[in-house]
């Protein structure tokens, strides 16, 4: 790169001092403020702050906190308008990187001005590049669906908005780029000076075309060792005796549209904004006119198919429409999470345990044998959704001397070290001595959170344990799992009428009508009915469930229909105390709807 050329430092400078705001336009390759001086003999520039700008972009570190630089008047190659703006091209072997400037923004002002109008015109032309897509966007969403409806309106909204903020930002970066009618009049004045210095005359305030300086440029002078490199071409030759003084004439105009190009041209956003409407419009109006469903024929026309017809519809126009209302009642909706049950009256437990004297035993009851010693299995079940670490169970034996005190105590500690995950069960064989136990679990109460998915009880109901096979199926009823039913039939008949029972209450569980939320107001009955089935019933029917039998049992007719995968809010009369256990009978399938 050739080095800039000398300047006299610490020398006054006579002239005339424009100062203006560098901008990245029209091939400059100059940005931030410039001071320009015209002196008698030569172009002084100030170069305040500024940085080069080329085919790359930006460079920012290239900026020049002050530089001098000082170019013979012949050495300006363009001088033209672009816009509000006004171009200046040097020849670059006289002043090197910086030779192309577009100036606007003219102004007696501080250069710490012009800094600040240059780093908001970059925050706006960023902007006005970043803000108008997210804006569009977040606008079309925020949008109300009486405006805009489906993901044409909405894109078109987006694409509407996008463009006008893309034009309002546009004219914003061109607000802050130029100065006003101030700056105006002194980029004439700049003109009309280089237009003297240079031999033309000054063109007029407005219609300036650009101009160029005709003729090749002159021959540069001879190179002397220890001078500078830069050649600056020297300044022509005044005019000879008895030729004439006037001016050359001024170059032809430039073709059309030359000047109204550049940053203060006129905005051909306008366009495709305008495209963009007439395609909403045409969008909406196409919507409107096939998409709308369309009014239904009048009774008029059915004069033409005869006079039965019209006498059938002239009975169903006099009919009253209260008549047609429904017959059954219109009770309020509610949801069932679980149905009731003596299964989980008083919650889950967190560590369930299972005794049993081998696989098949499900009774829950241990006893000693005749020689006073025990033999049995221990099973437990986290019923948890977060697994359990280091499981201990405290077994305590003892037997009963004469006095009936406690003698012999015997203790057995189970321990499982690691985790034990979420609906599994491990299980431990005790033998010990004694006539009675105790049983220290060391995790007891019910679960302080959600239970164990019910994936993790599918695979527990095939543990060798059958209590754990029905723990599992009580839990996926638990969780009103559709595999319960299937589990169920896996499991077969009781063994035992306590089985049985449990069985029972299982089933009831996992119907697909059950009863839930059950509550006591006085002599009424609250209860929501919830049909989790894909067909209505009609004829359904709420019974209490007793231990006892079905002998006085309390039951209560459903007079209206279960509607499918919803739920009834009944109240209903109560005689007595609230039902422990309810069953829902749900009669018939309702006929379809006509």
């Amino acid at each position: 790169m050739l080095p800039l050329p000398p300047r006299t430092h610490g020398v006054p400078i006579q002239g005339v001092q424009f100062t203006a705001l560098a901008i990245a336009e029209a091939r400059a390759n100059a940005v931030g403020a410039v001071r320009f001086t015209c002196g008698e003999q030569r172009l002084h520039i100030d170069l305040l702050l500024v940085a080069w700008h080329g085919a790359s972009g930006f460079a920012p570190g290239a900026v020049v906190e002050s530089l001098g630089v000082e170019v013979p008047y012949p050495a300006i190659r363009a001088l033209f308008r672009r816009g509000r703006a006004l171009c200046l091209a040097l020849d670059p072997e006289a002043c090197a990187p910086y030779n192309r400037f577009t100036l606007t923004r003219f102004t007696e002002a501080p250069v710490d001005t012009l800094a600040r109008a240059y780093q908001a015109r970059q925050r706006a032309h960023v902007a006005s590049l970043a803000a108008p897509l997210p804006l569009g966007v977040v606008t079309a969403l925020a949008a109300p669906a009486d405006l805009v409806s489906g993901p044409l309106g909405v894109a078109s909204l987006a694409a509407v908005v996008a463009a006008v903020a893309w034009f309002a930002l546009r004219v914003l970066v061109r607000a802050l780029t130029w100065g006003g009618p101030n700056s105006d009049r002194r980029r004439d004045a700049l003109e009309a000076e280089l237009s003297r210095r240079m031999g033309f005359f000054a063109a007029p305030p407005v219609g300036v075309h650009p101009r160029t300086v005709a003729g090749p440029p002159p021959s540069p002078p001879p190179f002397t060792p220890g001078t500078s490199n830069v050649r600056p071409p020297p300044l022509p030759p005044p005019f000879a005796p008895g030729a004439s003084n006037l001016p050359p004439a001024p170059p032809p105009p430039p073709p059309p549209g030359v000047a109204d190009e550049g940053i203060f041209a006129r905005p051909r956003a306008l366009v495709p904004v305008a495209i963009v409407a007439v395609f909403v419009v045409a969008t909406l109006a196409f919507v409107q006119r096939f998409a709308t469903p369309r009014a239904p024929t009048p009774l008029a026309t059915i004069d033409r198919v005869g006079p039965t017809a019209l006498a059938r519809a002239r009975r169903w126009s006099d009919l009253d429409p209260a008549a047609l209302a429904p017959i059954e009642p219109s009770l309020p909706r509610c949801l069932c999470e679980r149905a009731d049950s003596l299964l989980w009256r008083d919650g889950v437990p967190h560590l369930s345990l299972f005794f049993g004297s081998g696989p098949d035993d499900t009774s829950g009851a241990v006893a000693p044998d005749e020689d006073g010693e025990y033999a049995f299995d221990l099973a437990v079940v986290n019923n948890g959704a977060e697994p359990l670490r280091d499981v201990r169970v405290l077994l305590t034996f003892a037997r009963r001397d004469a006095g009936n005190r406690r003698t012999g105590i015997t203790e057995r500690g189970l321990f499982y070290e690691g985790l034990l995950r979420p609906a599994r069960a491990v299980k431990w064989h005790v033998e010990a001595p004694g006539t009675e136990i105790k049983v220290e679990p060391g995790v007891v109460g019910p679960l302080p959170g959600e239970a164990a998915p019910p994936e993790a009880y599918v695979e527990l109901t095939r543990a060798r344990s059958r209590a754990v096979r029905i723990h599992a199926a009580k839990m996926l009823a638990y969780h009103r799992d559709p595999r319960a039913p299937d589990a169920l039939g896996e499991l077969g008949g009781g063994s035992n009428a306590q089985e049985e029972e449990t069985l029972d209450r299982i089933r009831r569980a996992a119907a697909p009508v059950i009863p839930c939320g059950a509550t006591q107001r006085g002599d009424r009955l609250g209860v929501c009915v919830f049909n989790a089935s894909a067909m209505s019933y009609t004829g359904a029917v709420l019974r209490e469930v007793r231990e006892g039998g079905d002998a006085g049992v309390r039951e209560w007719k459903i007079d209206a229909t279960l509607p499918v995968h919803e739920g009834l809010k009944l109240d209903l009369p109560l005689e007595g105390e609230l039902p422990p256990d309810m069953v829902v009978e749900p009669g018939r399938v309702a006929p379809p709807p006509r």
